[in-house]
């Protein structure tokens, strides 16, 4: 007798959907469809599907059968199992298909997921649909973003820079599975470069020690609680600091731009603004570390005029190791001028920075007559921004709008007000001298510091973020063209490499 295999697959199919069959009740004791009771539960789960191709291929079956086969089983013992099924659709994976396919990436995604789906019932999978998830759906990367905030709010997730992959061509980072022998696996014929950028990090660090502690109570093969233990990688020793001397001797000169005074009358108590506060403080340190110093009176500060202003700034000599440190309104006059000057600076500094357009602060407004964009970052090597919690509202929104468009270090020094004697209640400003001079420190973990005596060079990871910083004009072409040599982060890629280096100068 022939039997018609795929109408009797089709029949019991849609059966199943129809009564949903599969689906689960919560509770226990309950009465099941069926007049059943509800027994114990039991959970069944296979790793969610990246729908980044069209449709399911052998791996993923192969998978899935091998779960539907122990959520039948339970069924068959009587458990009330949950075996539901979602899509890992949110990511690289499904916005690359997207990019290659030409299509929006919702469109592909829900396209492609629809497949799936269809795929999968026809295997005859016994999944609880009414439970499906999407990890692009809304609904469900809301609780991501929830998470991330919780972590933000304990102070457990931060931001650094570190080294990543990069194709020029896809203007985007590229995963190290993305990574083909140095170059873009899109774009064959374009080199990986490797860029540090700055990327939110969670402090996992914070629990290496429970983590470690709790390996030996699992149920676990030996072998892979070894590899854990290696992974977390404990050893202990010292975190010894090496001083890179005579950092600030490529420092050719710092400018002062300071902020306004509240009126004519104020500025003749016969203490102008440069004169006031931090400022001689500041000149005086920096030039017993034989560093030029401008800290020039900028003409009728209390309305000021941009103009004016300028022809004052303009008389000082600024180039590629030029430092411009900037008080209140000095920043925003800081920020115009180089918006429109494009030159190429060492450091800015920013100082209580006043760039928002407020009634508040009317008399500013010819020094704030202006726009700039993230295109600006391109003009600094380093931007460190002082703000303080007790400050004026509009400084400190004008402080982490500064630092969402041109990144840089944003310090927040509480109770420390306008950053003005008066709120500081002493004329000196420690942060900001070391922000400017302080000799570079890199810090080396040993677990043998007896053996430092007789160190006689140090070796900086061409990967390290502040590498560029202790690089001398002079070596700075040789160390670029080393870096080029380096076209993947992945740690065993950089086992591979032959031992080399270039001196930074």
């Amino acid at each position: 007798m022939a039997y018609n295999f795929k109408a009797i697959e089709k029949k019991w199919q849609r059966k199943w959907e129809e009564k949903k069959v599969f689906e689960v009740k919560e509770g226990k004791g309950e009465t099941r469809r069926g007049g059943a009771k509800l027994g114990k539960k039991y959970y069944v789960l296979e790793m969610y599907p990246y729908p980044s191709g069209t449709g399911l291929h052998m791996g993923h079956a192969f998978n899935y059968v091998i779960g539907d086969i122990l959520a039948r089983f339970k069924r068959m013992h009587g458990f009330n199992v949950l075996h539901p099924m979602g899509y890992d659709s949110f990511g690289l994976p499904a916005e690359n298909a997207a990019i290659k396919a030409n299509v929006n990436p919702r469109i592909f995604t829900d396209a492609a997921i629809k497949n799936f789906i269809k795929q999968q019932k026809a295997l005859g999978l016994s999944y609880a649909w009414e439970r499906m998830l999407m990890s692009h759906d809304e609904n469900y990367y809301k609780w991501n973003q929830w998470i991330f905030i919780q972590l933000f709010k304990k102070g457990l997730v931060y931001k650094k820079k570190a080294p990543v992959n990069y194709c020029a061509k896809c203007n985007t980072v590229l995963a190290n599975e993305q990574v083909h022998n140095g170059k873009c696996w899109r774009h064959t014929e374009e080199e990986v470069e490797i860029k540090n950028l700055e990327q939110w990090f969670i402090k996992i660090t914070d629990y290496a020690e429970e983590l470690l502690k709790e390996i030996d109570g699992l149920d676990w093969p030996e072998r892979i609680k070894t590899m854990q233990r290696n992974w977390i990688g404990k050893s202990e020793g010292a975190e010894v600091a090496f001083e890179i001397e005579d950092d600030h001797k490529k420092i050719s000169n710092v400018i002062i731009v300071h902020g306004s005074n509240e009126s004519e009358k104020e500025s003749k108590k016969g203490k102008p603004e440069n004169l006031r506060h931090w400022k001689l403080w500041l000149k005086r340190n920096l030039e017993e570390n034989r560093i030029k110093v401008s800290n020039e009176l900028y003409p009728e500060d209390w309305i000021p005029d941009y103009e004016k202003w300028k022809k004052v700034f303009e008389k000082n000599k600024i180039d590629e190791n030029t430092i411009l440190v900037g008080h209140s309104a000095g920043t925003a006059f800081i920020l115009r001028w180089l918006s429109e000057n494009k030159k190429k600076i060492d450091k800015l500094i920013l100082i209580a920075p006043s760039v928002i357009k407020s009634d508040k602060y009317k008399y500013l407004s010819k020094l704030k007559d202006f726009d700039y964009d993230s295109s600006l970052k391109n003009y600094f090597n380093k931007l460190v921004i002082f703000y303080s919690d007790n400050d004026d509202e509009d400084i400190i929104k004008s402080a982490k709008q500064i630092h969402a468009e041109l990144d840089g270090e944003l310090i927040n020094l509480k109770g420390k007000g306008h950053f003005c004697f008066e709120d500081m209640k002493t004329e000196e400003f420690p942060e900001l001298l070391n922000g400017i001079i302080s000799n570079k420190k890199f810090s080396v973990f040993t677990t043998r510091p007896d053996t430092l005596f007789g160190a006689t060079f140090l070796v900086v990871s061409a990967q390290h973020s502040d590498l560029m910083e202790i690089v001398s004009k002079e070596k700075k072409s040789e160390v670029e063209k080393f870096l080029k040599k380096i076209k993947s982060t992945k740690e065993e890629d950089l086992g591979k490499m032959e031992k080399e280096g270039v001196f930074t100068g």
